[in-house]
């Protein structure tokens, strides 16, 4: 079923390999973890409209939550690209290597996925505009 093809795809994502801020001691309510915030913007995603909530936790512990600071070079033009990214709030500017900006991506869209699909080596550089969390 497409269900289902979705949610095999869901769990396929790779681990980003960038410092990751762990979850805070106990001083900060539940809600606001960066596992409950994770949860809380895989399920606003439209890429997981229809996931089963059981599905969207199993994929949520594989994931893991990036606090990625503003000006923070995400991806360069050339590198291997063997993972892809979950934006779950913030902005990634999307540069070609002359440059020039291409694109603006925020929350609830994906970063990098195609040079994860093909095997090619990324073709620009990804660099957060402001405070993001990414996946």
């Amino acid at each position: 079923s497409p269900a289902a093809d979705n949610e095999t795809r869901a769990v396929a994502w790779r681990r980003p390999l960038v410092a990751v801020a762990q979850d805070p001691g106990t001083d900060r309510p539940p809600a606001e973890t960066p596992a409950a915030r994770l949860r809380a913007g895989l399920a606003r995603m439209p890429l997981f409209a229809g996931i089963a909530a059981a599905t969207l936790e199993r994929l949520a512990a594989e994931l893991l939550w990036v606090a990625l600071p503003g000006g923070t070079e995400l991806v360069r033009a050339g590198e291997s690209g063997d993972e892809a990214f979950l934006v779950l709030s913030g902005l990634l500017g999307v540069y070609a290597p002359d440059g020039s900006l291409l694109a603006r991506i925020g929350a609830g869209d994906s970063v990098g996925e195609m040079a994860l699909l093909t095997g090619e080596r990324r073709s620009a550089t990804v660099v957060a505009l402001r405070d993001c969390e990414i996946a």
